[in-house]
């Protein structure tokens, strides 16, 4: 740790955030080699920040003029950034100067990035394993940063269910209103719930296109033909006989009769 570059980074007007990131940049900074090159995710974890939030600040302390960051690499292994701190910028503070290091690039992180670019070391004479940053022991891994490319949900087709054909012995009008009465309900339409139904009319020996009717006027979400009251059944056709229905719910009722 550099206690000049800490008291140097504590002076700085800055908002809270960029201030924080460049207070932990000094923190990392070492007095006697001038090194500051911790990984972003390093930087993450002192400051509590994400990794793309310290990226962000980082850019605009650097826009600002407060530190430069400088690329360094390894051959065709790009290593955690230098970063060097202008202590002559804002409030001056006097510290070390920054020491030769193989692995530096001369420009900054935005530019000479490419293989054979001017001022990027390309090849190294030999790999530097114990490196003080800050006060820590040994220098940090290589970090390669790897892009997540956002995961494609795939939509899952929606299976519409088959319509019911109308029976042939139900006006358009009351099959109309049964569906609306149905819909209202959130209860589903099919050729089980309609075969009960005829099941139903047949047990009270009425027409499926009276019981459908007796239904729509009760408003309620099924019918039973124990539920039936005579007052439901006044004025209607009563079926002779109860013949078994068919698969639509057509019915040949034979001879009705008025109740």
């Amino acid at each position: 740790m550099s206690w000049a570059a800490v008291a140097w980074a504590v002076r700085q007007r800055l908002p809270s955030t960029q201030k924080l990131v460049l207070i932990m940049l000094a923190e990392r900074h070492n007095s006697d080699s001038g090194r500051c090159d911790p990984s972003h995710e390093r930087l993450a974890d002192d400051c509590g920040l994400t990794r793309r939030s310290v990226m962000d600040q980082i850019k605009k302390l650097e826009d600002a003029g407060y530190i430069r960051p400088m690329s360094r690499a390894k051959g065709n292994l790009k290593l955690s950034n230098h970063y060097v701190l202008n202590f002559g910028f804002g409030v001056p503070e006097k510290v070390k100067p920054l020491p030769d290091d193989p692995f530096l690039v001369v420009n900054d992180v935005h530019h000479g990035s490419e293989a054979g670019s001017p001022g990027v070391v390309n090849h190294v004479p030999k790999v530097v394993n114990d490196v003080h940053q800050g006060s820590e022991p040994r220098s940090h891994k290589p970090v390669t940063e790897p892009v997540k490319e956002p995961v494609k949900k795939e939509k899952t087709a929606r299976v519409t269910a088959p319509a019911v054909p109308r029976p042939d012995d139900v006006t358009p009008q009351t099959w109309a209103d049964w569906l609306d009465l149905r819909k209202t309900k959130r209860a589903p339409v099919s050729m089980t719930v309609l075969n009960a139904a005829v099941v139903e009319a047949a047990k009270a020996k009425l027409a499926l296109e009276d019981f459908l009717q007796i239904w729509c006027l009760r408003g309620s979400q099924g019918l039973q033909a124990d539920w039936l009251k005579p007052s439901d059944l006044a004025g209607r056709a009563v079926i002779s006989k109860t013949p078994p229905p068919d698969n639509f719910g057509g019915v040949n009722y034979g001879q009705a009769r008025k109740i």
